[in-house]
């Protein structure tokens, strides 16, 4: 089983008795790029692939929702296009953030 689960990142909430997860509410605010980030140009084989380029990236398939969120993808078929260069966040920033929100 992986150490981190994504759907700790999302807010929870009730939607007529149906509990809800939801990646825009949740803890972004406290997301902090403190270490030099990178660059990745994206190549065709990246576009509408969001899981592969996380497993590229960072060499897990799971982190892909915060590549999106720190380049304004909503759309990863659409707002993806060759050429684009995407700031990669340290894996460190990311880890930071998600034991902040667990409370670890």
């Amino acid at each position: 089983m992986a150490r981190w689960n994504r759907t700790n990142f999302f807010s929870k909430f009730s939607v007529d008795d149906v509990l809800a997860c939801d990646l825009i509410l949740n803890n972004w605010e406290k997301f902090k790029i403190k270490r030099p980030t990178t660059f990745y140009k994206v190549i065709e084989d990246d576009i509408a692939q969001p899981r592969l380029l996380s497993l590229k990236l960072y060499g897990r398939s799971d982190w892909w929702f915060v590549i999106g969120k720190v380049n304004g993808l909503e759309d990863w078929w659409n707002d993806l296009v060759p050429n684009q260069v995407l700031i990669v966040p340290d894996q460190l920033d990311i880890s930071d953030w998600y034991m902040q929100i667990r409370g670890i």
